[in-house]
């Protein structure tokens, strides 16, 4: 008797389904002829090695243009040798549909060029008809609709398109393009080392420090409007026109562009991946413009991803610029197109992140590839007298509100000259110091805390690295 794949297909769905119903089930061993005989367990589900090997062998099963032999009619009453039923027997598209829904695509990884084939068959077989509606008895013309779709391969031929082997092709289909996707999103994460991610975590996010981008405007706030909102929640499907797909950050090195990145795909629950001038460079000097349209055109298959490209600018300097040679300007002009283009595509958010932002090519900074341009600057001063209270807090301080209005009033008084400057780093040592200060003399006086500042060393310092952070908090767009 031939081996029925239908059978197979039957038996995996059934052993997935049992197998995940008993995860974390209670369950009991009797050991016969001791006392105390029974073992109290948790079911362990699936064996994934017994689920690939059984995958394996209905895989091998596949005929050459793409579907199953048809096995065993869906009921007993149909096994007579003159049944020819069509609808009696399974349609493959609704076999491998419910597969790659109930095993998953690490499972089917390895089975792709399966899954492809009965793709091709469905492309193939595609259904068109004109059914009649009505016909004018006098001049013999008739009028009628189109009806489009699938027929199951059980039915004889010149059958026409039937509502439910149509439902079980563009089923099949849409599961087989979603696994083909996360394959995808994963392939490219692997060669790239991006992460995957693990659901929504919004902890991350909320831990972050803010920072003033205008009078009373934060970044967390309009990152949380343009980006975030939109995205999150399925209320907000109308204000997709508004949500921005990418931004450039800039801003002094130490005030974590990179973190407030990770923190945006966590909060989203999206895949996360860096791309630097290491990614482009991979292949050598010799073929970086071709290194960078293949690190795109891999980037643009892939979706619900946020990238950060991390400090670039040697790949997109500003054209206008004399001392650069042609090479450069035609990777600048090669980058800008490609930036383009992923920015159509709308599958991802992306940001550019930089340190030195008028060295970028003119065509970065205005409107179009970049949907906001926003200066990441140090930790407001809000910002930093909430985290000088939790480390009070931490250390078991008293008298914590009075310690903190001292704090506050001291960076207040201090902030145009010195306060401002701090990046996050050196802002946690100004505020360990003080709250040793809290917990070894007992309080926290305003002198006590300028004279700190005053001696703190700051990676922002002298007169043109000042005015040029002051200048660029006015650059921001969004």
């Amino acid at each position: 008797q031939a081996f029925d794949s239908t059978r197979l297909a039957y038996s995996i769905l059934t052993y997935v389904a049992a197998g995940n119903g008993l995860v974390n089930s209670a369950g009991v061993q009797m050991n016969y002829g001791e006392e105390d005989s029974a073992i109290v367990g948790k079911g362990v589900g699936v064996n994934k090695k017994v689920l690939m090997k059984a995958v394996d062998v209905f895989m091998g099963c596949q005929n050459n243009d793409g579907m199953w032999p048809q096995g065993q009619s869906i009921y007993s009453t149909f096994n007579r040798k003159d049944t020819n039923v069509g609808n009696a027997f399974v349609f493959s598209c609704d076999t491998l549909g419910e597969m790659l829904q109930v095993c998953g695509k690490d499972v089917f990884a390895g089975h792709m060029d399966g899954v492809e084939r009965l793709v091709d068959w469905c492309d193939r077989n595609y259904v068109s008809e004109v059914v009649t509606l009505e016909c004018d008895v006098e001049n013999g013309e008739c009028f009628g609709k189109q009806r489009r779709g699938w027929v199951s391969n059980h039915f004889p031929p010149g059958t026409g398109a039937t509502a439910w082997s149509t439902a079980q092709a563009l089923i099949f289909m849409a599961r087989a393009r979603r696994i083909t996707r996360s394959l995808m999103n994963d392939a490219v994460l692997s060669e790239f080392g991006g992460t995957s991610s693990g659901g929504r975590d919004e902890g991350g996010w909320k831990r972050l420090v803010d920072a003033d981008v205008a009078e009373g405007v934060t970044l967390k706030n309009i990152i949380m409007q343009r980006v975030l909102e939109p995205r999150a929640t399925a209320s907000a499907a109308t204000s997709q026109k508004l949500a921005a797909h990418s931004a450039v950050l800039f801003g002094p090195p130490g005030t974590a562009k990179t973190t407030i990145c990770k923190g945006v795909a966590d909060f989203l629950g999206w895949d996360f991946v860096v791309i630097d001038t290491a990614t482009f460079l991979a292949s050598g000097l010799s073929d970086v413009s071709g290194r960078i349209r293949y690190v795109f055109d891999r980037l643009k298959k892939i979706e619900k991803c946020v990238i950060l490209f991390d400090e670039i600018e040697e790949f997109c300097l500003d054209r206008e610029n004399q001392a650069l040679g042609m090479e450069s300007r035609m990777l600048t002009t090669a980058l800008l197109t490609q930036i383009n283009d992923l920015r159509k595509a709308e599958k991802s958010v992306f940001f550019l992140a930089t340190n030195r932002l008028k060295a970028l090519d003119s065509a970065i900074t205005r409107p179009g590839r970049f949907d906001m341009q926003l200066f990441v600057g140090t930790p407001n001063l809000s910002a930093r007298v909430e985290r000088f209270r939790e480390k009070l807090e931490v250390v078991g301080a008293t008298g914590i509100d009075e310690a903190v209005d001292a704090f506050e009033k001291a960076l207040s008084q201090e902030w145009e000259n010195y306060g401002q400057f701090f990046n996050f780093i050196e802002g946690e040592i100004l505020a360990d110091a003080c709250a040793g200060m809290a917990v070894s003399d007992g309080i926290v006086k305003p002198k006590d805390v300028a004279a700190l500042i005053k001696r703190q060393v700051v990676t922002i310092r002298g007169t043109d690295a000042k005015n040029e952070y002051v200048e660029g908090s006015a650059l921001s767009r969004w």
